[in-house]
């Protein structure tokens, strides 16, 4: 068990304080944000506990829920107090052809279960009591063991971990509860759209997407310029008050007060003046990231001039057929060179001793990525002015002609 004395060697910045906000991991494969405030609970299992207890913990720490409050444990999500899925594996020579679920191998009733968690029985001791009184735990197989021993521990041990709000964690929250608003986004395409971007600090960037921003801002400094153009509708509350002449005390009565709090912040945040903005818009930029559901060859058009000579531009997008629009397009331009488009094919493994396989319920691709860099478009020669482009070579079949 981890003492709490031992956060306070760690700097403020590596432990968890009031007022921040962590991604959770559960056992029960839950996945969402929290906000670390004193009057915030959390269900874990079937309890609601408090967060207040998490705070002066390093990120990363997995607590567990005993007695309605989570305490810091060593080990994963997963510990296997009987049968460690870690060591030497052996072949086992029993299997399941003569075992029978009759529902009444347990000795031990639900009354004689809730009277050991009453006096306190940690989750640990009260799953060996299960195997011990258990009369098909010694038929079953070790892979029989382990889905057994995990389906009790979510139910008698559940625990948590809380980490750092990371551009990984972030992507893993919103692929996982809700792909479609992300446009399906992973967080391998964005490491190769960071990558084929070339985004680093001090650098302008041109962006148009949702979501993307966040996971990016992370590699630039403070003193960068962004240019983004969002999809979202981040600002219609903020503009049907404008519109509706809403008075203040109209909007206390039909607004809540985070909304209200939010609306203040956005009216106190500082603005530009239209002098820094022409300036910023006339500066071309070293990178244009297009990640959108509109078409990519249109937003391109209208985005290429504002990006600067040999800087990196790259496309995202769900499907294939958009982007084999733009290439084909984007390879008739003398000004775009080192064109290229790509797939991603991810997949997750299982690494356990005799059950090494690849996950069978999850999606493998992650959408495709056009990228190229843009360069200046020179003349052709004198001697080679008058020369015709040939035409571009299909696989289409010609109609068969029939003579009369």
């Amino acid at each position: 068990m981890v003492d709490n004395s031992t956060s306070s060697s760690s700097t403020s910045v590596d432990v968890i304080r009031e007022g921040d906000t962590v991604v959770c991991y559960t056992s029960d494969d839950r996945v969402f944000f929290q906000e670390i405030l004193p009057r915030m609970v959390i269900r874990i299992g079937k309890s609601q506990v408090s967060v207040k207890c998490v705070e002066g913990f390093p990120f990363g720490t997995i607590f567990e829920e005993q007695d309605k409050t989570l305490v810091p444990v060593e080990g994963g999500l997963f510990p296997d107090p009987v049968a460690p899925e870690v060591g030497d594996f052996e072949v086992p020579t029993n299997d399941n052809r003569s075992y029978t679920d009759t529902n009444d191998s347990q000795k031990l009733s639900n009354h004689e279960i809730a009277a050991l968690r009453a006096q306190g029985v940690n989750g640990s001791a009260l799953i060996a009591k299960l195997v011990e009184n258990s009369d098909t735990w010694d038929t079953k197989t070790e892979f029989s063991k382990q889905k057994y021993l995990k389906k009790k521990q979510q139910k008698y041990m559940p625990r948590i971990q809380m980490v750092r709000c990371t551009a990984i964690a972030l992507c893993d929250v919103y692929h996982s509860r809700q792909p479609a608003k992300i446009l399906n986004l992973r967080y391998d395409i964005i490491g190769q759209i960071l990558s084929y971007g070339n985004i680093y600090a001090d650098q302008q960037v041109n962006d148009s997407i949702v979501y993307f921003p966040f996971h990016y801002i992370g590699q630039l400094d403070q003193d960068e310029a962004t240019l983004v153009a969002t999809e979202s509708t981040a600002y219609e509350a903020e503009v049907a008050a404008q519109v509706s002449m809403y008075t203040d005390e109209e909007q206390k009565k039909y607004l809540q007060k985070k909304e209200l709090r939010k609306l203040k912040q956005r009216q106190a945040k500082p603005k530009k003046s239209p002098t820094d903005i022409r300036t910023l818009l006339r500066t071309p930029s070293d990178s244009l990231v297009i990640v959108s559901h509109y078409d990519p060859l249109a937003m391109l058009l209208q985005l290429l001039p504002n990006l600067g000579l040999s800087r990196p531009f790259v496309v995202y997008c769900e499907y294939l057929e958009p982007l084999t629009s733009a290439f084909d397009a984007l390879q008739r331009m003398d000004s775009i060179i080192n064109l290229q488009l790509n797939d991603t094919w991810t997949r997750e493994y299982q690494i356990l001793p005799g059950r090494t396989h690849p996950e069978m319920t999850m999606s493998a691709g992650s959408g495709y990525l056009l990228s190229g860099i843009k360069v200046e478009a020179t003349p052709a020669p004198a001697h080679l002015a008058d020369l015709k482009v040939l035409p571009r070579r299909t696989n289409a079949k010609k109609p068969r002609v029939t003579r009369d």
